[in-house]
């Protein structure tokens, strides 16, 4: 698809049909690629996981209740990370998830990412049929390492609860992590159990 092809298909988008993306990073643009279409979660305010009612009746503006953070790479973004983020939105009952690609991840110092834009195009492709989910640039920003307890500080203010996905490959990890201490202190872990099927299992003591 050429440039003008793509951007004529991308004004042809309903806007709401659009992931988010936050953080104003510059020069982020749709790639035109294609990623395999995503089955999306029942929209449902009965079932477990709904927004709280707190965030339906702001219309999802303001303090959120129970916000996620999902950290990583994202190169590329792919079905067991929507997995893994449908199942935390439905287990812990979180009114949203806020994905953030890593500038550097400190765990991966030698590895050569994709490039900021090329990653938050991916993720907004991936995202865009899912209304509780989108991307903040907050840690491409920053530059650097991406400290986890550094984007955590920062985003305190933004929810009355902050509940951290982690994978369960990085638990045995964890305890290296900056100020982990705090960290656990400031956000909730949420574990997913990353074996093919996206079944997570809560752990908020991350044990």
């Amino acid at each position: 698809m050429s440039p003008s092809e793509a951007a004529q298909d991308k004004a042809r988008t309903p806007p709401e049909s659009r992931a988010r993306v936050r953080g104003g990073y510059p020069g982020v643009r749709g790639t035109g690629s294609q990623l395999p279409s995503y089955p999306r979660p029942m929209a449902n305010s009965s079932l477990p996981g709904s927004p709280s009612p707190d965030a339906q009746a702001s219309g999802g503006a303001g303090i959120l209740r129970r916000l996620g953070l999902f950290g990583g790479s994202f190169d590329p973004v792919h079905t067991g990370h929507l997995g893994i983020a449908r199942e935390a939105l439905r287990v812990a009952a979180l009114d949203r998830i806020w994905f953030l690609p890593a500038a550097q991840p400190p765990h991966k110092p030698e590895r050569r990412l994709a490039g900021p834009e090329d990653r938050v195009a991916m993720l907004e492709l991936a995202l865009a049929e899912e209304p509780r989910m989108e991307v903040r640039c907050d840690e491409l920003e920053r530059g650097g390492t991406s400290w986890t307890i550094d984007t955590v500080r920062a985003l305190e203010g933004e929810a009355e609860e902050l509940w951290l996905l982690i994978g369960s490959d990085n638990l045995p990890g964890l305890p290296g992590w900056r100020e982990v201490e705090e960290l656990l202190e400031r956000a909730r872990p949420l574990v997913a159990a990353r074996d093919g099927a996206a079944a997570a299992a809560l752990d908020e003591a991350a044990r």
